[in-house]
């Protein structure tokens, strides 16, 4: 199993800049997995409301499956059905 995740998210072009702003692109990029679930949690902490696996991956652009993979390695989130739900808060 590979050590990083696969997602698609905007991303600097180094080659576009318009008036001064760097533009951004929709990307295929890659991610190591243990950052990613820190991500994840840290976004999940921030939205103090109950958030599904498909809320997380619209906002990561990545899979449900890719969600559910992140929430089950990580160490004080699980899953209650398809509700990402975290130990202690």
């Amino acid at each position: 199993m590979p050590d990083t995740v696969h997602i698609t998210a905007l991303v600097p072009d180094q080659n576009c800049i318009e008036d001064g702003h760097q533009m951004m692109f929709a990307g295929r990029g890659e991610i190591a997995k243990t950052s990613f679930h820190q991500a994840l949690a840290v976004w999940f902490a921030c939205q103090d409301r109950e958030v599904t696996v498909d809320e997380a991956a619209a906002a990561f652009r990545a899979t449900p499956e890719v969600i559910r993979e992140a929430v089950e390695a990580h160490y004080w989130l699980y899953l209650a059905g398809d509700v990402i739900m975290a130990e202690g808060l």
